[in-house]
């Protein structure tokens, strides 16, 4: 081989090697985000989800009240953690942080585990469901 060729197939394969390596971690986040889905009901909004850093699947969002509404919201948040092939993981229900006031623009914080592997999470969903349910709520 001569030196021209050897020097064309070491840039190759240094950058073969650099593209590899800045692709792979973009590939790997990428799948270990999950789909999200929000259902908002009554005179609340679900404003966001996600999963924290935790290797044991914790779920994490805010709510708040719709606008033009300014009384009580009473109900709690069901969670629920599926597989990549659909199965249902984990359901549980949530409360959120604290009570509306007449600040319509106060968001309100909820949290919950899973108690399910994070990497075993393909899609969320997080939806308002009306009244108490004091056996299955956590805060």
């Amino acid at each position: 081989m001569s030196t021209r060729n050897a020097l064309a197939f070491t840039r190759a394969a240094f950058f073969s090697l650099a593209l590899a390596a800045v692709a792979t971690p973009a590939l790997a986040v990428q799948a270990a985000t999950p789909t999200i889905d929000l259902q908002s009901g009554g005179h609340l909004r679900v404003v966001s989800a996600y999963l924290t850093k935790a290797p044991i699947a914790t779920v994490r969002g805010f709510v708040r009240r719709v606008p033009l509404w300014s009384g009580q919201v009473n109900g709690h948040l069901h969670v629920t953690g599926y597989a990549a092939d659909g199965q249902v993981l984990a359901f549980r229900a949530a409360a959120w942080s604290g009570h509306f006031t007449e600040n319509h623009s106060t968001a309100h914080i909820y949290q919950v585990a899973l108690d399910v592997p994070r990497a075993d999470v393909a899609r969320i969903a997080v939806a308002y469901a009306p009244g108490q349910h004091a056996s299955e709520v956590s805060q």
